[in-house]
Parts: C-alpha cells; sequence; structure tokens
C-alpha cells in the first residue's frame, strides 16, 4: 500500500490516506518522522485495531510468553516471524 502523510503539523490536522484507494487510514495512532543529516528521511505509522490472520507453527513445549493479546509465541513462531517466513494477511 502507498500512503501519503498530510499534516498541519498537529494532531487533529494529520492524515494517512491510502493513495490507491483516496482512504483515510482512521486505525492511525502515531506517526514518528525522522529526519537525519547523511540518511534517509523515515515515517513510521502506528496503527491500532488492525485485524490479521497470522499462520505459523507453535511448539507447545518450547513457549517463551504469551502476548497481551493471548497469543503463544514460541521461539520458532518468532524465528519464523522473523525471516518474513509467515503467512500474514489483513482482513
Amino acid at each position: 500500500m502507498k500512503v501519503e502523510i498530510i499534516s498541519n503539523g498537529t494532531p487533529e490536522g494529520t492524515k494517512i490516506v491510502n493513495v490507491e484507494t483516496g482512504e483515510i487510514l482512521e486505525q492511525v495512532q502515531r506517526i514518528d518522522w525522522n529526519v537525519a543529516i547523511g540518511k534517509l528521511a523515515t515515517a513510521k505509522i502506528e496503527l491500532i485495531e488492525i485485524p490479521v490472520k497470522l499462520i505459523g507453527e507453535l511448539n507447545k513445549n518450547n513457549i517463551e510468553n504469551f502476548g497481551s493479546n493471548g497469543i503463544i509465541m514460541d521461539n520458532e513462531f518468532k524465528k519464523q516471524l522473523k525471516k518474513g517466513k509467515l503467512d500474514i494477511k489483513c482482513l
């Protein structure tokens, strides 16, 4: 998805638009904009309440922790997630 950040410098006057559809993203929690000398400018957009479907193998004998949302994440699941080997889809 290609997005456009439009802002007048205030939270109320800032919006993120899906360039392909023209739809305004309503789930934006936070935007971090970073510009440093000699580096590319970056924007980090934090979205909330995004439905997803995660598919991966969980090893019940190697559970490391429970996420705040109740999802169990074992070491193998985390490795697959880091390597981009999980089938992740927005619903």
